[in-house]
């Protein structure tokens, strides 16, 4: 289902689901790697994600 479609019938759901959250994509580090070979991630998934569920959480609290 289209997240406007979502967002028409759902004012709880509605705006988180727009503007970027809205198309999918798939993020990787295959460029960073071709332009800087010795390039090694040293975060791992499940870290980087907690930070970005914290920060996301910490900006929420602002508005």
């Amino acid at each position: 289902m289209a997240s406007e479609t979502i967002a028409a019938h759902s004012a709880e759901l509605g705006p988180n689901l727009l503007g970027d959250r809205s198309h999918s994509v798939v993020f990787d580090n295959t460029k960073i790697k071709s332009l800087v070979p010795g390039y090694t991630a040293t975060i791992p998934f499940a870290d980087g994600t907690r930070e970005i569920v914290d920060w996301g959480a910490s900006k929420a609290s602002l508005q």
